[in-house]
Order: C-alpha cells, then sequence, then structure tokens
C-alpha cells in the first residue's frame, strides 16, 4: 500500500487550528499530549505543521471539543480543512 503524505501547507494549517483548539481548552502541550497518549514533542510537531495526528488522536481531539462550551459546535470540517463552524461560529 503506498503511502499519501499531505501537502506542507495543508499540514501548516491544520496545526494553527490543533493549537488554537489546545489553547482554548487551556492546556499546555503536556495536557494535550497526556489526553492524546502521546509525547509533548509529537503536539509540538502537529502544531508546527512537520507532522499530523493519528485517527485515534482526532477522534479524542473532538471529544474534548464536544465537553468543552467554547468550542462545542466546533465541526469535523474546521477541524480538519477549515472550513464550516469553528471557534468564531
Amino acid at each position: 500500500m503506498k503511502v499519501q503524505r499531505l501537502p506542507k501547507e495543508y499540514l501548516a494549517a491544520f496545526g494553527m487550528r490543533f493549537r488554537l483548539v489546545r489553547t482554548v481548552l487551556g492546556l499546555d502541550q503536556f495536557e494535550m499530549a497526556k489526553a492524546l497518549e502521546t509525547a509533548q514533542s509529537q503536539v509540538s510537531r502537529v502544531e508546527m505543521g512537520k507532522t499530523g495526528p493519528s485517527l485515534h488522536q482526532l477522534l479524542v481531539i473532538k471529544g474534548l471539543a464536544e465537553e468543552d462550551e467554547g468550542l462545542k459546535g466546533m465541526t469535523w470540517e474546521w477541524l480538519l480543512q477549515g472550513q464550516g463552524r469553528g471557534l468564531l461560529g
């Protein structure tokens, strides 16, 4: 099976959205890493646009957002593509 790489521009934009979500949740990188069951360095790499999160990590992020009043309506479309309802509606 061929591995498909995500474009650098996509990873950078996703990393910014990921950081926004983490910040609104009031978590530092270590706390987010614990919630995602990963290392702080992985959170940093995602935020810097060096890599993407795993499917498990995406599901955890969406679950955390659903529990937070400020992020409750955040859509998958916004998280993954930057379109639709995000942090500001």
